[in-house]
């Protein structure tokens, strides 16, 4: 107890960005385990089922609708939260009592219709649910209206914990909620309660955030003496923007749900399970350029930060996204293929995750420009770009469907990524490409095309756990083979010092692979 409380008093009296981002980190990694504890639960126990895909497109219809109206508000609220909070204390809390108000009235209506309406709500967002899917949708909805009651409580108590400097609060507790929310899964699917048990679970998760977010906080303003118009207005001026991005990336997914609905039953899982695997290895991965880029870019000189982002992006991520192309459906096999998770789901979410990967450094690419734009206040630009993205990733997902599947919509998530990477330079930079040239990206495509075809193709025969492992292996090995080949021939020369192969190989103390 006593290291809990010394963790506690660490999280909520860090003030310094250094402290807080490592404390952030340490605590978002510790909350880790427990989503993906979660997620193979939940394959492992329903597979790709009737059950599954309904409890999907709730999720997704959730948060499509709290994103859209509440995170958005979130986000044009934080900076000036952060700036009256230095400037006028009394004035940032009136300011956030008004807006929590308002959040949370929004999300009861919101949640009212869904709760009220489910029927209709699904056939607009699922027109494909009928029988058993179309049911327990409708029966998950009003579960689906407390995700969004919570998750507008909670986007308030962050953008409050965020504007008084508690970086690091948050993160611990959601690491706490999330534990004990699995406990409750766990007890409630032994005890049969199967779907509605997840739900119920999920649900608090969020509950247990709120309530143990309001009780560390101690401060948080529910009420207001005045309205202070002034910052209402600035805030509301930055909202349509806010509202076009959030709102637009949480349609990403809900596009393909919404087309994933109109194929057989499992589609809805497939697709997400892809998704999800492809954002959490994409995410790891990005996150050290990122920082990279941050590092880089000072002054007036994001471009040149953008420049270096994107070689090593593109050298580095072309190998892995072959390799994950070559290894994703014997890995979906040994993580997924358990309980109710069948072979046949799994080859399919495999090789969904597979289209994904080979699309990697394009996520790379399009993450760095929207950074870029972020730091040059370029809202509006960034949201014609999502929405240009998002219009394009709707026609390929309905052009595609019928004849491709699932592997279909995942093409059309695919071509988003390089139409943001083709748009995104236009709309900042004034020209078409940035960072990268086409004769010294085209060969190492190629390259890794050739042998992520053969793994593929070796992949899609393995059965047995020993064949699976060695197919993972061997995708691992093409990569690293990949780099030292092309680092030999000079190829790598472009990339920034320390950056190359041979480099980052001595400095993890392998120096001799690279020899």
């Amino acid at each position: 107890m006593g290291f809990l409380k010394r963790l506690f008093r660490a999280a909520a009296e860090e003030r310094s960005s250094r402290g807080a981002a490592v404390l952030m980190l340490l605590f978002r990694l510790a909350s880790k385990p427990f989503g993906y504890l979660r997620m193979l639960m939940m394959a492992w126990f329903f597979g790709a089922s009737a059950g599954m895909d309904a409890y999907n497109m709730v999720i997704g219809v959730s948060g499509l609708l709290s994103g859209f109206f509440v995170s958005g508000v979130q986000s044009a609220l934080m900076p000036a939260i952060s700036r009256c909070h230095k400037e006028d204390e009394p004035k940032a809390r009136d300011l956030m009592g008004f807006f929590n108000l308002v959040i949370v009235l929004l999300s009861l209506f919101i949640a009212a219709v869904v709760a009220l309406y489910p029927e209709p709500v699904m056939g607009l967002f699922a027109p494909g649910f009928s029988g058993e899917r179309l049911a327990v949708a409708v029966s998950l909805m009003p579960l689906g209206g407390s995700f969004i009651v919570l998750s507008a409580i909670n986007s308030g108590l962050e953008a409050w914990s965020v504007g008084t400097e508690r970086y690091a609060m948050l993160p611990l507790l959601g690491a706490v909620s999330s534990a004990i929310s699995l406990v409750l899964m766990v007890g409630l699917l032994y005890l049969g309660f199967g779907i509605f048990g997840a739900a119920v679970s999920m649900a608090s998760n969020y509950f247990l955030l709120a309530l143990l977010s309001c009780m560390a906080l101690g401060d948080v303003p529910l009420r207001f003496k005045r309205v202070p118009w002034g910052e209402v207005k600035g805030i509301l001026s930055a909202l349509p923007p806010c509202w076009i991005m959030i709102g637009v990336w949480s349609l990403y997914s809900v596009v393909d749900r919404y087309f994933a609905s109109l194929l057989s039953i499992g589609g809805i899982t497939h697709v997400y399970y892809a998704e999800l695997l492809f954002g959490l290895g994409a995410g790891l991965l990005c996150n050290p350029l990122m920082v990279y880029l941050s590092k880089v870019s000072r002054d007036g000189e994001e471009a040149y930060g953008i420049s270096k982002v994107l070689s090593i992006g593109f050298a580095y991520f072309i190998p892995l996204g072959w390799s994950a192309f070559g290894a994703a459906v014997p890995a979906v096999g040994l993580l997924f293929g358990h309980g109710a998770f069948s072979p046949e789901d799994a080859r399919v979410t495999g090789i969904c995750a597979a289209i994904l990967s080979v699309f990697l450094p394009f996520y790379v690419a399009n993450e760095s420009f929207f950074r870029l734009a972020q730091a040059r206040g370029c809202l509006y630009r960034v949201a014609f770009v999502v929405v240009l993205s998002a219009g394009l990733n709707a026609f390929v997902d309905w052009l595609l469907y019928r004849s491709l599947g699932a592997y279909g919509l995942m093409l059309a998530t695919a071509s988003s990524m390089v139409l943001g990477f083709l748009v995104y330079p236009r709309v900042l930079e004034g020209r078409w490409v940035v960072g990268v040239k086409l004769r010294w990206m085209l060969p190492q495509m190629l390259l890794g095309a050739a042998w992520g075809g053969v793994l593929m193709r070796l992949s899609l025969g393995a059965e047995g756990f020993g064949s699976r492992v060695l197919c993972v292996s061997l995708s691992l090995l093409c990569a690293v083979m990949h780099l030292l080949v092309l680092d030999k021939l000079g190829f790598y020369g472009v990339l920034p010092a320390g950056w190359r192969p041979r480099e980052l190989m001595r400095l993890l103390g392998l120096g001799r692979l690279g020899v």
